[in-house]
Formats: C-alpha cells, structure tokens, sequence
C-alpha cells in the first residue's frame, strides 16, 4: 500500500512551484484559523495512529505474547505510519485534499500568487474555468428556439394567474411556469423580505505588461475581485452595498480606478458598468416550487454567482417540472425556512426596511428646493409644495415623479453613477421617467405634473 501511494503521489504533476516565505510571513499564516484546522487535520490521525501502537503493543503483551512478537509489532506500525504520513502530506500539497475537504473541493493553502502584491494567505481552487457570458447565453438562445419553443423579449412579465404568465403584450400558458425574473414579478414566498439587493461595480483596462492569468477574489473589505479575458481586459470588481444606500454611487467606480491605477500599470479605463444581485439571508438560492402557485417553479437569491447558480437551478428545475427526484433538491428548497444561524440576519434586513419606510419620509420634511438641482442631478425635492423625486437633464428640464416605490411603498433614492430611482427597500429601480429598469415593482413611478 505504502508503494502504491508513493507511486502516485510523485506520478501527481505539481501544480505551482512555491517561492520562500520569511519567518515572519510563516508565523502569519500559521496563526489563520484555516491552516490551524488544517494542521489538526493532518496531526489528529497520526497522533491517533501512534497511540493505537502503543496500545496494540500492551494488548499483545497482556495476551501473552512473546517480546520478540510484540516488538517486530510495534516497528512494523511504526514503520507504516513513518511511510504514509510524509506521502499523504505530499498528496493534500499537490491535490489540494488538506483545507477544503468539508467542502469537497479541489483546493490548496499557498502565500504564492501572480499578483504584483503579497498575500498572507490563499486557498487555490484546482480545474476552474472562465467563459464568456454572452456568447454562453447566445448559444442557450439558439438552443431553445424551434421544437415548439420560442423565445419573446422585449416582453414584461406582470401577473402569474395559474399556468398563464400575463405580460405586457399578452398572455403565454403552459403546462409549467417557472419565474427565474432575478427577484420574482409575484410576492408569493415573501422572497423580497428574505434576500438582500445589493449592487456592484466593475471596471475594464488594458495592462502595460503582464497581467493576471488567474482569477482572483479577496475576504477583506472592501472586496476586490480580479480576472482577465483572452482579449487582453483586465476585469476588476468590487465596491458592493445594498441597493439605494449610497449618496453618490460615482465615487464606487472612483474607487476602483484608483485601485486599478495603484495596483496595476493598467491604460486609461474604457468600460465600466454595474450588476445588482439578491442575496439570501443563508447563503444559498431559492431553487424549487413557487409557494401558492400550483405549477409554478422559482430560482432567486444567487448572490452575484448567476453563471454557476444559473445552470444548477436549471438542472434541479428540469427534474422536478418532470417529477423527478434531484438528490439536490432539498438543499435548496424554496420553500425552506432560514436556517437558525441566518434568522438574525432576515431580523436585522427588515428592521432597516422598516427605519428606510418610516426614516426617509421624516426627511422629506426638510427637503430642498427643486430649484437647486443642478444639471445632471437628481434628488428627493420640493416642488411647488409637493414631495417629489426630481432629475434635471443635461438640458436643464426637470423631470419628476412620485417618491414612492410602486412595490410596498418606500421611498426611492437617486443613484448618481446611474442616473436611476433606486428602492433601498426591496431593491426596484426606475429610470429618470419612472419606467421599472428592476423589480419587484411591476408597475412604473407617477409622473408628477411641472
């Protein structure tokens, strides 16, 4: 056994050569719980290998058995354990089965990375792969279409009354209906009171020199992730927070072009955008049947991992729209309750929705003149005694709307980099003449007469 697994473990191509660590950079990254967890897991079995020599030795002497037996015992113990411990630190080194295995992932601890900064400490995820999203999703909609499927966009989904979808240009029946709006259209399940919207921000350039092959994502805040394209991008990302809980969303993007700058000898950036993403209070999406909706299915709460998310659900959801078991299923259950850990953090999301409700319309007692909005500004104003949210263009006309969120009520707060309405509530937007750009609100903002 002990040839066999050396065999293997020198036939296992290293993956990366690791440079030397000083003392310092050692006891740093001893000291993280990960690689303390990782130490007992390593120590544990042979501290446990070592005792059960020690006891199976005692055990033969009490039955009588001879010292020579009992000694060329313990040294052939001995000798499997001195074999097999070296080979199986070799094997969690090189195949990354030491940290993750809770998670069953391919993984490794390393401080070595091809970042033009030094880490404490990374956990290295094996066989990954980057595609491009658009040209994956292209090819989903050239798949779908033909065989008696049909793809309608441009289309806004309203209402879901039993199998039929009602939209803004008709109605479509079917046999099942599955709502994968990013947040569902219908308040069935309560998914708004129990996800967070959050927004991120993003940002292109091309590298003087080399730039990263690999694809990054940090733990500390503010979160910084990092990738290139087989083009020649360097993608960074970052600067996240709740939806509509920003005074000036510009400065997120200013942000990340410092830190691209500082970090990077990249070019001036050209392309820049945001994404908004529901995250559920455990963690994990909503993957399954649509509560009080016969028929009906729902997948939400990615949590800005939409790709990956996106093909699991569908996976589970074809199972189940054709009734048939999905080992997966019960994990992400859209009808399961949050678990005990994740109750605080449903408690704490409502109780800012409530402080927003109440909150921003004691505000709104104070507020300024649309008169002093600027070109390009946007704002919760007065205007001619009336609360309103208000955006003079680049033209200098105003346009103003009701304040009130058209989903439950809140008040809508101006996004400055996106020149939109956003609910801090639940997460809707609107654009600057109150047409839905998110939901849940299904229905557009007022317009409030200049």
């Amino acid at each position: 056994m002990a040839a066999a697994l050396g065999a293997w473990a020198v036939a296992t191509p290293q993956t990366h050569v690791p440079k030397a660590q000083g003392a310092g950079q050692v006891w740093a990254a001893v000291r993280r719980p990960e690689v303390l967890r990782a130490m007992w897991l390593v120590t544990l079995p042979a501290l446990a290998f070592g005792a059960l020599n020690v006891v199976g030795s005692l055990r033969l002497d009490s039955l009588g058995a001879g010292t020579a037996a009992v000694a060329i015992t313990f040294l052939v113990a001995a000798g499997v354990e001195a074999l097999m411990s070296p080979l199986v630190g070799r094997v969690s080194d090189r195949r990354g089965r030491l940290l993750p295995v809770r998670a069953g992932l391919a993984a490794s601890f390393t401080t070595d990375t091809e970042l033009p900064y030094e880490v404490l400490g990374a956990i290295r995820v094996e066989d990954q792969a980057q595609f491009h999203p658009r040209m994956f999703c292209l090819g989903l909609a050239e798949a779908i279409v033909g065989a008696g499927s049909a793809l309608y966009e441009r289309t806004r989904a309203l209402e879901l009354d039993g199998r039929t979808v009602v939209t803004d240009r008709g109605r479509i029946s079917a046999g099942a209906v599955v709502v994968t709006s990013h947040i569902p259209f219908v308040d069935a399940g309560g998914y708004f009171g129990r996800m967070e919207p959050k927004r991120s921000y993003a940002l292109a350039a091309q590298v003087r020199g080399e730039r990263p092959r690999g694809m990054y994502i940090s733990v500390d805040e503010p979160s910084r992730s990092i990738r290139s394209t087989a083009s020649g991008w360097l993608i960074i990302g970052g600067e996240g927070h709740k939806v509509g809980h920003d005074d000036d969303t510009r400065q997120r993007y200013a942000a990340l072009e410092a830190w691209a700058s500082d970090t990077f000898d990249t070019e001036p950036v050209e392309h820049r955008w945001s994404a908004q993403d529901y995250q559920s209070a455990d963690g994990l999406p909503f993957i399954g049947s649509l509560p009080g909706h016969a028929g009906a299915f729902v997948a939400t709460g990615f949590g800005k991992w939409g790709m990956t998310n996106g093909v699991a659900s569908a996976m589970i959801l074809r199972d189940l729209v054709q009734g048939r078991d999905n080992p997966w299923a019960a994990t992400f259950d859209a009808t399961r309750v949050a678990a005990k850990q994740s109750v605080k953090s449903v408690v704490s999301a409502n109780v800012d929705v409530a402080k927003r409700f109440v909150g921003d319309r004691v505000a709104a007692l104070q507020s300024p003149d649309a008169a002093e909005l600027a070109p390009g500004e946007g704002g919760i104003v007065s205007l001619d005694g009336d609360t309103v949210a208000a955006f003079r263009d680049d033209e200098g006309t105003l346009h103003a709307l009701s304040p009130t969120c058209t989903h439950l009520g809140c008040r809508v707060s101006f996004n400055t980099a996106e020149r939109s309405w956003d609910c801090p509530c639940h997460g809707s937007r609107f654009d600057v003449d109150g047409h839905v750009l998110q939901g849940p609100a299904t229905k557009d903002l007022l317009p409030k007469g200049l």
